[in-house]
């Protein structure tokens, strides 16, 4: 059985959607499965989330007809990739033996660890894999360390529904590991977690500081913009503030894509329309 969990909003559930699983040329790989058809979004839909543990979309996992895991496939990047990957899946064993030999390894790397945590997190051996994505979490490692954390952050959040859990997650991220490609989306996370826990002026006050302190990353400045759209009542008080980060990033690059949506971005502010 192919479960393929996805959403209306995430573009590469629709890429993967039109590129593979509705073109007649992938048919004969396609129709070696049952297909099941998962809506992230819908409240139905939260203990397939659960029980297979989802942590990102677009996730394709693939069950043996007693409904034990073979394996999965993360993400999508274009057809080819996802299609060999697949062909893979279909024909092979459970991956967890392998996987787990390479980890319990002495020199395994630190990827080779992150990947064998995730996998028992995703098999429902949530003690084992906690203790391991924390062990990994407090390394130090540049590039594993904010992965793992990650990980928990988005486990906590997505699986479980506990933004309390997450928060301190996604704030050690994106103080301790700044510089990571996943400190911009750990920042979004932790002010998702301050609104789901009550504190909304502090998740926009996190994003606003953040856009401030790295105004060359203008997408820090869209998503404070993107957060006061969800929380319209933040409008009027944090408006010229956000005015002020739209300006800093303005003067901090000449890309004349990026220059054209911060001042589009910036004439709705002043007017007052996120949207």
């Amino acid at each position: 059985t192919l479960v393929f969990v996805t959403a209306s909003w995430c573009p590469s559930c629709q890429d993967l959607k039109k590129e593979v699983l509705t073109d007649v040329a992938h048919r004969d790989l396609l129709d070696r499965f049952e297909r099941v058809r998962v809506d992230f979004d819908l409240e139905a839909s939260h203990r397939w989330v659960r029980e297979l543990v989802i942590l990102g979309l677009p996730t394709v996992v693939v069950l043996k007809p007693d409904g034990t895991p073979v394996g999965r496939i993360r993400g999508y990047r274009d057809a080819p990739a996802w299609t060999k990957e697949l062909e893979g899946l279909s024909g092979e064993e459970d991956r967890r033996a392998g996987l787990e030999r390479a980890a319990q390894n002495p020199d395994a790397n630190p990827e080779t660890l992150l990947k064998c945590a995730r996998l028992l997190l995703e098999r429902g051996e949530e003690e084992e894999a906690l203790k391991r994505l924390r062990g990994l979490g407090s390394s130090g490692d540049p590039e594993v360390a904010p992965n793992a954390l990650f990980v928990l952050g988005r486990y906590f959040h997505r699986v479980k529904r506990d933004p309390l859990l997450a928060r301190p997650v996604w704030r050690e991220i994106a103080l301790g590991f700044p510089e990571s490609p996943f400190a911009p989306g750990a920042w979004w996370w932790y002010a998702r977690a301050e609104a789901e826990s009550g504190h909304v002026g502090s998740g926009a006050r996190a994003l606003l500081d953040a856009a401030r302190n790295k105004p060359q990353d203008s997408g820090r400045v869209r998503r404070a913009a993107a957060y006061l759209k969800k929380h319209p009542q933040l409008r009027g008080p944090l408006r010229n503030e956000l005015l002020d980060a739209i300006g800093e990033s303005l003067r901090s690059t000449d890309v004349p894509s990026e220059r054209a949506t911060l001042e589009a971005l910036r004439d709705q502010v002043r007017a007052l329309r996120l949207d």
